[in-house]
């Protein structure tokens, strides 16, 4: 084996690394708005939990989007922890399919000699369409690239087995399987993937530069490696994040614990059954086996979720509660997990606002100040968390959402703004003669924490709509009868400009009011 051989074999592995990028993300892209509602209409038990995580991994083949999905919607409160869990153990066995792709379609039938049609498809459609058919275009180019990458790894690595001898290292030897388990579990950190890591095993399997139970004890130390550079992003992350992590964690090292002392007796039986099967490729009983991994970990904690959920609520128990509890780092990665996760944190504000504003009017004067300034900073924070979220244009509805959480977190914004009128407050709640506009503008705060709590449909924004309407026809009426009033000596002409203040004061409010609650219920809805 010579230099260029080692040169031929790297480059096969960083394209074949580029290929899942591209796979990946062109799927995700695909399929974001199905994937999303696959989890949002996720209403059943567990066992559906689990089915979903590994349909939803088997086609977008990366199980982190599934789990910063499933972080966001657990944050957001559209799905227990019990299905977070569930779906996250799905995931590891649906993640196992590119083994399998790559086993079958790039090892025993490859077609490695047609990829590249495949790269000049996917250029050209890249090049020619700006929408779904550009994302496409990069499905094909890293289809292409991957199975160009793993010819480029074959041709590489073909002449290995006569540089190094690794016979030597008996996976039935407890410390040689620990050696071979480091090699697996340093491959899968270094590369960032266990399906690329998975497939160089392949790769070297169908070489000759190991054998079937090398290959194996590589195999679990893959499954291993692959939480720990997920345990860097429970780092500051929210209770329910770092749960999930842990979750994902513990199910990937207890497994591999249990099969790393069981190999010696399971490699055997898998052979055994094989054999009985007929002639099976031994590529083809390495996918059987990193698909086997996933299986038992399921069978392991999936029964125990409750308690598992248990003890988790333990460790990281929610010490603080805040409005902006669930905005976590890595949802920003997924857009449209972020826009909700934005959404329903903008929602808890509103309705700490209008609790705030429905105490201001009723003259109870105890911590309004100190509610204002956390309800600022906390609006404050998630508009640095939306500043670290993009949403494509061309992804009209997530992009018209994410405008309107903006949207309302400027109305909310303007909202705690005019609660620093202090003059203004004091002659409102000082006069009798704005119990009309009051009434009107504390039944509109009523209907809006109403429709706020339920997250009603399109007809409480209509009715919510009407009272501010209502608050700025009178807005009208009253300026006129104030004036009146000044002109015929009734009233002095500070007093009737701090009333006329008072009046609009009321107005603002109003609308301000309807317009947040608009945009937080009908995000999106460009007919409204």
């Amino acid at each position: 084996m010579n230099i260029s051989d080692i040169i031929t074999a790297i480059g096969g592995i960083g394209i074949l690394l580029l290929g899942i990028i591209l796979m990946s993300e062109s799927i995700q892209k695909l399929a974001g708005p199905r994937f999303r509602k696959a989890l949002t209409n996720l209403t059943g038990g567990k066992l559906k939990a689990l089915f979903t995580g590994i349909f939803v991994t088997t086609i977008i083949q990366a199980s982190s989007a599934t789990a910063i999905a499933t972080i966001g919607f657990v944050s957001a409160g559209l799905i227990s922890m019990s299905q977070a869990l569930a779906i996250i153990f799905g995931a590891n066995v649906g993640t196992t399919a590119t083994a399998w792709l790559v086993a079958i379609f790039g090892i025993q039938y490859s077609i490695g000699n047609f990829s590249l049609i495949f790269v000049a498809f996917g250029v050209i459609f890249k090049i020619l369409y700006t929408d779904n058919r550009s994302d496409i275009g990069s499905l094909l180019a890293g289809f292409g690239l991957l199975f160009f990458g793993i010819t480029l790894m074959r041709q590489g690595m073909s002449y290995l087995p006569q540089t190094i001898d690794l016979s030597s290292i008996a996976v039935f030897s407890i410390i040689d399987r620990f050696i071979l388990l480091c090699i697996g579990c340093i491959l899968t950190i270094l590369m960032q993937s266990s399906s690329a890591a998975v497939v160089i095993a392949l790769v070297a399997l169908n070489s000759g530069t190991i054998n079937l139970f090398q290959a194996q004890a590589m195999v679990i130390g893959m499954n291993a490696g692959k939480s720990v550079p997920i345990l860097f992003a429970a780092i500051g992350a929210t209770p329910d994040t770092k749960r999930i992590i842990v979750a994902d964690v513990l199910f990937n090292i207890v497994t591999a614990a249990i099969l790393f002392v069981f190999l010696p007796l399971l490699s055997p039986l898998l052979i055994f059954v094989f054999k009985n099967l007929g002639a099976i490729v031994p590529e083809i009983q390495l996918a059987v086996f990193h698909t086997l991994f996933n299986v038992i970990g399921v069978l392991l904690f999936f029964p125990f979720i409750t308690p598992f959920i248990r003890m988790l609520k333990t460790l990281f128990a929610d010490t603080t509660l805040h409005l902006t509890q669930h905005l976590d780092e890595a949802i920003a990665k997924a857009p449209p997990i972020a826009v909700e996760t934005a959404r329903r944190t903008v929602i808890d504000i509103a309705l700490f606002i209008i609790h705030i504003l429905k105490e201001m009017l009723q003259n109870n004067e105890n911590n309004i100040g100190r509610n204002l300034k956390i309800a600022s900073h906390a609006l404050e924070e998630t508009k640095f968390f939306l500043s670290k979220v993009k949403t494509d244009p061309h992804q009209q509805q997530l992009y018209s959402e994410h405008i309107s959480v903006l949207h309302a977190i400027d109305h909310l914004n303007s909202i705690i703004e005019a609660c620093s009128e202090t003059q203004t407050i004091a002659t409102l709640k000082g006069s009798s003669n704005f119990s009309d506009m009051k009434f009107s503008f504390y039944n509109e705060l009523n209907e809006s924490q109403k429709a706020l709590q339920s997250q009603s449909s399109i007809d409480s924004v209509e009715k919510i709509q009407e009272l501010s309407q209502y608050l700025a026809n009178a807005r009208k009426l009253e300026r006129v009868e104030v004036l009146k009033k000044t002109a015929s000596g009734i009233i002095d002409s500070h007093t009737a400009l701090d009333y006329i203040e008072a009046i609009r004061f009321i107005d603002r409010l109003g609308y301000h009011i309807w317009r947040a609650v608009r945009h937080c219920i009908a995000p999106g809805d460009s007919n409204y």
